[in-house]
């Protein structure tokens, strides 16, 4: 979930510039940005194609909606962080797009007003994901759909966590300055256990049932994304470049060979 924003940040993809204030974040360097949310707003207009009104749950900082609203769909950019929702302002300023600093629950939202309803990253920080997937359903028109984005932190298991502290190692072998949280598999791997309880993160398994109890889903697309952790630690930007290419292409990889478990995950569903 987006936070400490810079003060000025504008997410426009198209207009990204080095930003050495947003810490070690994608928006530090433009094509970590471009790399994590670029397949995002492409999976999202291609799942929409001549659909027209679209509410974008967990908008973040806008940069999907943006690109949705200048592919022709009105949007309704939506999260619960006054933060996000100020960014996310910012980029979407001249576009046909509304931002709504809300839960998902508001009774802002009308029943039947959406072609398309997106969970981008925010379902797993939901709740009652039954009770999301449930409302998602009655927000849509006839013939809508879901589009879902979603990252399962469970994934990350001690096979994957020795895989990112290896990676570590590596880079810092080869002269590449990286922070030190990655340096141990065993601190990798309770970290994000630590998350998931603190957080109380829903599940891939959770989520999907919740999806399928109103929804008929396409196959799972699993793709790479913990590229992002390793490359974002990275402080020269054309490093950061070659590791994210170097790691997410090694990540793909292993996830095909079923090495690793893939932790992010695309689909799209119709009401049932």
């Amino acid at each position: 979930m987006p936070r400490n924003a810079p003060a000025d940040l504008v997410a426009d993809l198209s207009a990204l510039v080095p930003r050495a204030d947003a810490g070690a974040r994608v928006w530090r360097h433009p094509a970590l940005a471009l790399r994590l949310y670029g397949p995002a707003a492409a999976h999202a207009l291609a799942a929409t194609e001549g659909r027209n009104r679209v509410l974008d749950v967990g908008c973040g900082y806008g940069s999907v909606a943006l690109e949705l609203a200048r592919g022709g769909r009105v949007v309704t950019a939506l999260d619960p962080s006054a933060d996000a929702c100020s960014v996310a302002r910012r980029t979407l300023a001249g576009v046909q797009a509304a931002v709504l600093h809300a839960a998902f629950d508001t009774d802002e939202l009308r029943p039947g007003s959406f072609d398309a309803v997106r969970f981008g990253r925010s379902l797993h920080h939901v709740s009652d994901v039954g009770a999301a997937a449930e409302r998602a359903a009655m927000l849509l028109a006839p013939g809508g759909i879901v589009i879902v984005d979603e990252f399962c932190a469970e994934r990350i298991d001690r096979p994957t966590a020795r895989w990112i502290a290896s990676l570590s190692a590596s880079l810092r072998a080869a002269g590449v300055e990286i922070g030190t949280d990655l340096a141990d598999a065993d601190t990798i791997f309770a970290h994000w256990a630590g998350r998931r309880e603190r957080l109380g993160l829903a599940t891939g398994p959770e989520m999907w049932r919740a999806l399928e109890a109103r929804f008929v889903l396409r196959e799972p697309e699993w793709y790479p994304y913990l590229w992002q952790f390793v490359a974002r630690e990275v402080a020269d930007g054309a490093r950061a470049d070659l590791v994210a290419r170097q790691v997410e292409d090694a990540e793909a990889a292993l996830i095909a060979a079923e090495t690793i478990p893939g932790v992010a995950f695309r689909t799209t569903g119709t009401v049932r």
